[in-house]
């Protein structure tokens, strides 16, 4: 149940919130590197359990339960990736969740493109998390395991910003 958007529509879109956004983003990201040296972006996103059926592939596969998309190492300074990636694993290891770098995502998402630049002190990485994990398949959320992320991603990033 697709809409086709007018061209008075698509341009309301843009001016009202994509320019606004990357307006503001433009802002933080360089004030962070004006002040500390450096800005680090975590972009947050949620995948779906299995991956679509495809041209490729006739079956849906399941989908890990953390992807880490750092462009092939690119997006961000190899300190603040494995400061990044060693925490996560620490934050997770009593959960038994799997995380994959790089697959099913690489983060060459409009965000990554942008900001990730390294030399330049612009730093990015993807974070990929199962639905399935704080979803039901019917569309409900697990306020438990909501809570669980919300404490495990706040102390990987704490625990990531004080070592870099």
């Amino acid at each position: 149940i697709l809409k086709k958007y007018t061209r008075e529509q698509k341009d309301n879109l843009i001016d009202n919130f994509y320019h606004p956004f990357y307006n503001r983003l433009n802002k933080i990201m360089y004030g962070l590197r004006e002040k500390y040296g450096f800005a680090f972006l975590l972009n947050g996103h949620s995948m779906e359990s299995n991956s679509p059926k495809s041209r490729i592939d006739s079956e849906s596969k399941k989908r890990p339960d953390f992807c880490v998309g750092v462009l092939g190492g690119k997006s961000s300074n190899e300190r603040i990736r494995k400061s990044f990636v060693d925490n996560l694993h620490n934050q997770l290891s009593d959960y038994k969740f799997n995380i994959n770098l790089d697959y099913p995502f690489m983060g060459k998402g409009n965000i990554s493109k942008i900001y990730s630049f390294p030399n330049k002190g612009y730093n990015t990485i993807l974070l990929e998390i199962n639905q399935r994990i704080y979803m039901n398949e019917d569309y409900t959320y697990n306020k438990e395991s909501i809570n669980m992320l919300n404490d495990v991603l706040s102390n990987v990033m704490e625990q990531t910003l004080k070592s870099i």
